[in-house]
C-alpha cells in the first residue's frame, strides 16, 4: 500500500467529518460516529478568465493529447498504444493526427524513450514532460481531443477534465471512478470500458470526421463550465454545504 493510502486511512480515523468527491473503500470501515460528507462536484471551480476559448474547435488542427501523471494507473502507456492505432487509422481516412504527452512521474524515462522511437519512425508525437499550469490554456486551445485512460477506481474528477471543458476540448476517458459523472456520452465527451482501445480509436475517427458533433460537444462543455465551474458558483455551493453541516 502506498504512503498516501496510509495517510488517508489515518485522516479518516482522526476526522470528525470527511469532505470528499469519492467515498473510498477504507472510509466505509470508519470508526463509529464518523460522518462522511460527499462533496458535490460543483464545489470545484476553474479560473474561467484563464481557461477559456481562444480558438473554436474547428479552428484547431487534429491534435490529440494526454495530460496526467506518468504512472501506471493514469494509463499513459495505454495512450501511447492507442495513439499508434489512431495514427494508422486516421491516415487511411485522410485525417492525419498529431499527438502529445504532458506530465511527469516514475514512467518519465520510459515514455520519453518510447515517444522518441515513435517519432524517429515518422509518427508525429511530442513528449513535453512537465509544463507549468499557466501554459495549459494555450495548449488546450490547440487540442481537438483529450484522451485520458485513467484506470484507478478511486479516481475523482481530475482538474484537467474541468480545464478541458472550459477550453471546449472533448474528452474520451475510461469508465472508472467519478469521471463519468461529468464526462457524459455525446454531451461532454465519451467514456469507454477500460482497455477498449478499439472503441477509443473509432470514437476519434468519428469525431474528426463529423465536425458538427465535435463543435456541439465543445459548446456544451463551455456552457457547463460557465454554469457550474465559476468561482461565484462554487461559493454558492460552499454556502449550501456549510449550512447543511453546521446550520
Amino acid at each position: 500500500m502506498k504512503v498516501e493510502n496510509y495517510m488517508e486511512i489515518l485522516a479518516s480515523i482522526l476526522a470528525d467529518i470527511i469532505v470528499t468527491e469519492a467515498l473510498l473503500p477504507h472510509f466505509e470501515t470508519r470508526p463509529r460516529g464518523l460522518f462522511p460528507y460527499k462533496l458535490h462536484p460543483g464545489l470545484r471551480y476553474i479560473n474561467l478568465d484563464k481557461f477559456k476559448l481562444l480558438k473554436t474547435i474547428d479552428q484547431r488542427e487534429n491534435v490529440i493529447g494526454f495530460i496526467g501523471r506518468l504512472e501506471e494507473d493514469k494509463g499513459v502507456i495505454d495512450f501511447i498504444k492507442i495513439s499508434q492505432l489512431i495514427s494508422l487509422k486516421t491516415r487511411k481516412h485522410g485525417l492525419n493526427a498529431r499527438f502529445y504527452i504532458v506530465g511527469s512521474g516514475r514512467l518519465d524515462k520510459v515514455v520519453r524513450s518510447i515517444t522518441a522511437k515513435m517519432s524517429d519512425k515518422g509518427m508525429d508525437i511530442k513528449f513535453y514532460g512537465f509544463i507549468e499550469n499557466d501554459l495549459l490554456p494555450t495548449l488546450l486551445n490547440e487540442t481537438k481531443i483529450l484522451i485520458l485512460p485513467y484506470k484507478s477506481p478511486a479516481e475523482g474528477i481530475p482538474t484537467v477534465v474541468l480545464e478541458a471543458f472550459a477550453c471546449g476540448v472533448p474528452v474520451i476517458a475510461y469508465d472508472t471512478g467519478l469521471i463519468k459523472s461529468v464526462v457524459i456520452n455525446e454531451l461532454t465527451g465519451f467514456v469507454v470500458p477500460i482497455n477498449n482501445y478499439k472503441a477509443i480509436v473509432n470514437l476519434v475517427v468519428q469525431l474528426l470526421s463529423h465536425r458538427e458533433l465535435l463543435m456541439n460537444i465543445s459548446r456544451i462543455q463551455r456552457k457547463f463550465a460557465e454554469e457550474f465551474l465559476s468561482y461565484e458558483k462554487a461559493l454558492e455551493r460552499y454556502e449550501v454545504l456549510f449550512t447543511r453541516l453546521w446550520g
